[in-house]
């Protein structure tokens, strides 16, 4: 409920901030929902927040389909390098809802238990386009935490997480999001938190 609760103000927030962008025959890009970047274009996120914050680049070799790399740091302290990837399967005629697989393969080095894990997320990323530029999105992916190191364990469990993301301008997108982690399905293990993004389109 808290986290339903956030979100809903944040976009209330969002709303009074955002305006529209004119980008002429140009679609409006966006980075967090189902709506992959199109072929040749790339964009760089950078995010902050809790539990972790981070930089990612994402690319697109083909149309629907987006591969990058990424970087985060979480407070643990925990460092992942990871290669992001997004398949877009599902777009409406007017472009108002979208819907992807994701992946999100990577290396996990925890220097508070000095432990090795191998994360691989599968997910998926859905996306309401409510206004031009402005797409009110929602992830989920299913944490599996391989071992790697003799010092590290095996766990596994879902993740979710919503937000908006709006243009300041044709290039620059700005997002925010609150996410939840369903750390080994104990309540009291739970991680809430939520980050800030601004993001660059690099090549349009």
């Amino acid at each position: 409920m808290r986290f339903a609760i956030c979100c809903f103000f944040l976009l209330i927030l969002s709303l009074g901030l955002a305006r529209p962008v004119s980008a002429g025959d140009d679609k409006p890009y966006t980075v967090e929902d189902g709506d992959a970047l199109m072929e040749g274009e790339a964009a760089l996120v950078i995010y902050a927040g809790y539990p972790a914050s981070g930089v990612r680049y994402l690319a697109a070799p083909w149309d629907y389909v987006n591969l990058g790399l990424q970087f985060e740091v979480e407070y643990s302290p925990t460092l992942a390098l990871g290669v992001p990837f997004k398949g877009q399967l599902i777009q409406t005629r007017d472009e108002a809802f979208n819907f992807a697989l994701t992946f999100l393969p990577s290396v996990e080095f925890s220097f508070g238990q000095y432990a090795v894990t191998a994360p691989m997320k599968p997910g998926f990323a859905l996306g309401w386009r409510f206004y031009p530029g402005i797409s009110w999105f929602t992830t989920g992916a299913y944490d599996l935490n391989v071992p790697v190191s003799q010092e590290a364990t095996f766990s596994h469990y879902p993740e979710a997480a919503m937000g908006i993301e709006f243009p300041v301008s044709k290039m620059i997108n700005l997002s925010v999001k609150g996410l939840v982690k369903f750390v080994d399905y104990r309540p009291e293990a739970f991680v809430y938190g939520g980050a800030a993004g601004i993001s660059f389109a690099l090549w349009r």
